[in-house]
């Protein structure tokens, strides 16, 4: 009987420990979107913000609104950011469609079009920069430190800032798309469905679906059917011949 009695006493305690989990949440979502749109109205900007209830925030969020802006947010259901994320709105839209997981120290810089459609798994570090579109499919996978960026800076007069000389191109990494921890992804890249990033890769071109890429600049690896490129193989002790010209 009394272990009867101290498992109905833990499972009350839990009950009521998640219950007010859910309600500290929901404080500070709430306060998080009053304090944003005051700040909206302090800098002369508009904000169109919608979140849904069961957001899960975490501590030390920054969101910072350019003065002068628009700005349009949506959060949809199941989202999670975590502690000491950075979310940059510049003038853009940021679309999160449900079960988005943005994990700690992630920044989002939002001048375009960003857009998850969920779920979607962006680890830690993880920096999205966005001038015109970027767009993740439905369970895109984001690995830690990986960056994505639809922009790039040129030099085209002589006394012109290389800051002010900016170029974009829309970014979009189709479904279940998976980019390795320390990659870049540039301006004007679209990845295919299933395809792979491999760690500490530059993708500067298309990426066909369900193909795996890997170096700088990144190249095919595997296939979609799960052939693999052949590569050069080299024997220890071997001098490849040399053509000598011959004299007339």
């Amino acid at each position: 009987m009394a272990t009867l009695a101290a498992q109905g006493t833990f499972r009350l305690a839990h009950l009521a420990a998640n219950a007010w989990g859910r309600v500290r949440r929901r404080l500070r979502v709430g306060r998080t979107v009053r304090v944003l749109r005051l700040r909206a109205w302090w800098h002369r900007a508009t904000l169109d913000l919608e979140v849904a209830p069961d957001l899960r925030l975490g501590r030390r969020v920054r969101i910072e609104i350019r003065p002068k802006t628009a700005n349009l947010v949506r959060i949809g259901p199941g989202c999670r950011i975590a502690d000491d994320v950075l979310i940059d709105l510049r003038g853009g839209r940021l679309l999160l469609g449900p079960g988005v997981d943005i994990r700690r120290g992630v920044s989002l810089g939002v001048g375009g079009a960003l857009t998850l459609e969920g779920p979607n798994l962006v680890q830690q570090g993880v920096s999205l920069h966005c001038d015109e579109a970027v767009t993740l499919g439905p369970r895109v996978g984001l690995g830690e430190y990986v960056t994505l960026i639809d922009s790039s800076h040129h030099f085209e007069e002589p006394d012109r800032w290389f800051v002010e000389s900016l170029r974009t191109a829309p970014v979009v990494l189709g479904e279940s798309a998976w980019v390795g921890a320390k990659a870049t992804v540039t301006k004007g890249v679209t990845l295919g469905a299933r395809s792979i990033v491999g760690a500490n890769s530059t993708v500067v071109k298309d990426v066909p679906a369900g193909v795996l890429v890997s170096g700088v600049p990144a190249q095919p690896v595997r296939g979609a059917a799960g052939e693999v490129r052949p590569r050069p193989r080299f024997r220890f002790g071997t001098i490849p011949p040399v053509v000598v010209p011959i004299g007339r």
